[in-house]
């Protein structure tokens, strides 16, 4: 293909995505399992989630979110289930940035899943730092095989 024609279909593509309207940022998440424990109904209830979670470098105008990968394991209890954050694994990361993620059950008494999800990174030259979060809600696992799906985080504001 010559390079005139596909310098053309590149700029009729960018012109196909009106001006000012701002690309959506998606977290995938795949392997999803969280499920409720079966045995002793006079023991306190305990849950457990485990599922991979990642997202692609987003840029929109003067914002540049890095790319990450994460491996988030834990467990709760009590009645609806709840629990503190916990670290997750991350699986691929940017040395730019000092990352990480947490996640944790929500106590939600609807009988579903609500597993908040929280991404921070700082940049290493200290000037500033961005967080976002999501909470994940889903049916509590019986017998069904792992989940794959995405969900849109929102940027929670962090002073420095």
């Amino acid at each position: 293909m010559r390079p005139s024609l596909l310098l053309a279909l590149a700029a009729t593509a960018a012109a196909s995505v009106p001006k000012g309207q701002r690309r959506i940022y998606y977290w995938f998440i795949t392997e999803w399992q969280a499920g409720m424990s079966h045995g002793n109904p006079m023991a306190p209830a305990t849950a457990y989630y485990d599922f991979k979670l990642s997202a692609k470098l987003h840029t929109f105008r003067d914002l540049y979110v890095p790319p990450f990968a994460a491996h988030c394991v834990g467990a709760a209890a009590s009645d609806p289930p709840s629990s503190e954050f916990r670290a997750c694994e991350l699986t691929e990361s940017d040395d730019s940035y000092d990352m990480s993620v947490m996640a944790r059950v929500l106590p939600e008494p609807d009988g579903r899943a609500h597993v908040a999800v929280d991404y921070s990174y700082t940049y290493n030259d200290g000037s500033g730092t961005k967080n976002f979060t999501v909470v994940a809600e889903e049916d509590w696992a019986r017998e069904r095989p792992p989940a794959d799906f995405r969900l849109r985080p929102s940027e929670v504001e962090v002073e420095n």
